[in-house]
């Protein structure tokens, strides 16, 4: 069963297309909180609700988690493990497979499909790695050394932008894959901190409602109302 947790957000309630030429609009993001996994409407900028919904509860829980929506698989980190398991959008469709061992443990991880490759956080560096959705297929590479650590990224390869927890907070900065290319920004406070995040794009299953055009001046209002009552804060 899906369950409604509340947040609040400056953010006028719509969505927004991506700022590079040619990629997909970003609409949320999947994120785990304490032992649950939760879905919050993301524009790539600021939350654009004041709920997010909480998917899964896990055992153990994660600290790391990447979607690949085409083939329906939810990629994770668990007890020093990285895992699979099938997902619809909103909930499991399977039990989870162990894949790898991981030696040292990540705190945050991006599968990208397309280019058989991971980028992870391990030992405060980000790294990359080749693999295939099953396996790893190759020798691990140092990137960048991070401080503070991560706990959590999503790395959006057709806009060039990570996005990244470090904590209690919610960042993004350029990437090419390799390097950074620009000053990171930060976007939200976090409440409770995130231990993973995955972006949520147009065209993917999407695990929240989204608002009809005739709703979105009211539903500003009510986020409006509620910032003046509670203050800016994250799921």
């Amino acid at each position: 069963m899906r369950m409604k947790h509340w947040l609040s957000s400056a953010a006028v309630v719509g969505l927004v297309a991506s700022s590079a030429a040619g990629a997909a609009t970003i609409t949320g993001l999947y994120y785990v909180a304490g032992s649950e996994l939760r879905a919050v409407p993301f524009d790539g900028t600021e939350f654009t609700s004041s709920e997010a919904v909480v998917l899964e509860s896990l055992d153990p829980s994660w600290s790391g988690l990447s979607y690949d929506a085409a083939g329906g698989v939810l990629y994770y980190v668990a007890a020093g493990e990285l895992r699979r398991v099938d997902f619809d959008g909103t909930q499991f469709t399977s039990l989870g497979t162990t894949l790898e061992t991981l030696s040292p443990g990540w705190t945050g991880f991006s599968y990208e499909v397309a280019t058989d490759t991971i980028h992870y956080v391990a030992d405060g560096w980000l790294r990359r790695v080749g693999f295939d959705g099953a396996d790893f297929t190759g020798l691990a590479t140092n990137l960048q050394l991070l401080s503070p650590s991560w706990t959590g990224f999503s790395y959006d390869v057709a806009a060039g932008i990570v996005y990244y927890a470090t904590g209690a907070d919610l960042w993004r900065v350029g990437f090419d894959g390799t390097s950074f290319t620009s000053l990171a920004t930060h976007l939200e406070t976090l409440d409770p901190s995130w231990s993973g995040l995955s972006l949520i794009f147009e065209g993917d299953p999407q695990p929240f409602p989204i608002p009809e055009p005739g709703t979105i001046a009211l539903l500003g209002i009510g986020v409006a109302s509620l910032i003046l009552v509670r203050g800016r804060r994250a799921p």
